[in-house]
């Protein structure tokens, strides 16, 4: 059992009719500021729809998300929560299944998942290429101070980008980040923690800007999976994670997440919203 499986773990609770709901608690090992990381977040939601799929589509085979896109309305504050599971759509080809996170009565972020089978014998090609980065045992491992900060549950090593919890500002023109990462604890990639990594890397932007007056907080996260992740995917993860426009307070972020051996498993674009930084004791 993993951090992020016991952070993410759920209790089934009364529904109605048509929906599954889940009891959880927003763990505070996950934080960014006041708030839990966005890629957590939206990894909860994914496993609130993983977990619904056996009531939602008791026939199905070889089910599994390919898609999901959250959007963020108020700061996930740590504490107990309540996820309802809604399906739009649920079909043969492709579900939509609706997610909705709540805490007081408050809607705090809303997610809309697509499901479906594997269809083999269709067009298969990859025009994407691997990484070719250093071992990870000869990188740097990048470290935290605060043991709740979202990046110290991660083993992060840069290839390129650096290190930047000094805050002494950036160190390139170019808004990139990539490397290796894993959680600290090794867990195994299911599909819930491959959402959570799509949002797990330093900002690009912040690497080409610096840190001392902004912030980048995450509007929207889309995250398209080529994998299946059964059984998961063990080992490093390739990350590459780059910034191209940063326009009016608003800033684009794509990412891939690939395997040891090459293989691509999924990718990510958001929007993010960049903003004054707060006190950095808060990091």
């Amino acid at each position: 059992m993993s951090e992020f499986h016991d952070d993410s773990r759920l209790t089934p609770t009364n529904s109605e009719p048509g929906t599954t709901a889940f009891d959880l608690t927003i763990s505070d090992r996950w934080s960014v500021g006041p708030g839990a990381n966005g890629g957590y977040i939206a990894g909860v939601m994914a496993r609130s729809v993983v977990e619904s799929l056996g009531t939602l589509l008791p026939d199905g085979e070889d089910i599994a998300m390919r898609s999901m896109t959250s959007h963020y309305l108020r700061p996930p504050i740590p504490g107990p929560a309540r996820l309802v599971v809604e399906p739009l759509r649920l079909g043969r080809s492709v579900s939509v299944i609706d997610v909705s996170l709540v805490r007081d009565d408050k809607l705090l972020t809303t997610a809309r998942a697509i499901v479906g089978p594997r269809r083999g014998g269709t067009v298969e090609f990859v025009d994407r290429t691997p990484p070719m980065f250093p071992a990870p045992d000869t990188l740097e491992r990048e470290v935290w101070d605060n043991p709740n900060f979202v990046r110290s549950r991660y083993d992060t090593r840069y290839v390129i980008g650096r290190p930047v919890n000094e805050f002494d500002g950036a160190d390139t023109h170019v808004a990139e980040v990539a490397g290796w990462i894993r959680t600290t604890d090794e867990a195994p990639v299911d599909i819930p923690l491959a959402i959570a990594l799509t949002d797990s890397w330093m900002p690009a932007v912040m690497v080409r800007h610096g840190f001392e007056d902004k912030v980048l907080n995450t509007l929207d996260l889309t995250s398209h999976l080529f994998h299946p992740f059964a059984p998961p995917v063990t080992g490093w993860i390739g990350v590459q994670n780059r910034t191209t426009v940063s326009h009016d307070g608003y800033a684009d972020i794509d990412t891939e997440l690939w395997s040891e051996d090459g293989k691509l498993l999924g990718q990510s674009r958001q929007l993010g919203l960049l903003l004054p930084r707060p006190d950095r004791t808060q990091l």
